[in-house]
């Protein structure tokens, strides 16, 4: 049976990780990750599941429906999520074979990290919506592009 992120082991580890409030580890950065369309809380199940610290930044958007309105945690960067590794340490090639998951964001085969963020804090202010445009510029005019 493949486990699918409706698992409650799956579900268990996840609530687990989104959870850990803690800063990061000696050597550890934040890294991004380029999930496929809608999927990426399946995708932060599968890697929390493995083991790694996950971090899948949600705002709160008014969705309307047949009539109704209703406000969802939906993800602040749709398509993307951040995973803390320490590339000594971490068996990052694991992410990109993760169900969910297209690739770690890379640059020329070197993973890039994400800029200025050495600790959680740091990158719930840079992902905040107010500073999603300071991302953008930062990053060439795209998102993690």
């Amino acid at each position: 049976m493949v486990p699918t992120a409706k698992s409650p082991s799956l579900i268990a580890a996840a609530s687990r990780v989104f959870s850990h409030r803690g800063e990061l580890h000696s050597g550890e950065r934040w890294y991004v990750v380029r999930a496929l369309a809608k999927r990426e809380h399946g995708a932060a199940a599968q890697l929390a599941g493995q083991g790694f610290r996950v971090f899948l930044p949600k705002v709160s958007r008014n969705v309307r429906h047949a009539r109704k309105t209703k406000a969802v945690h939906a993800p602040a960067f749709p398509g993307y999520l951040f995973v803390a590794l320490d590339l000594r340490r971490d068996r990052w090639r694991s992410i990109n074979g993760t169900f969910g998951v297209m690739s770690l964001i890379m640059q020329k085969s070197v993973q890039r990290p994400f800029p200025a963020a050495s600790s959680r804090r740091s990158l719930i202010m840079w992902t905040s919506p107010v500073f999603a445009a300071l991302i953008a510029i930062s990053w060439r005019g795209k998102p993690f592009a």
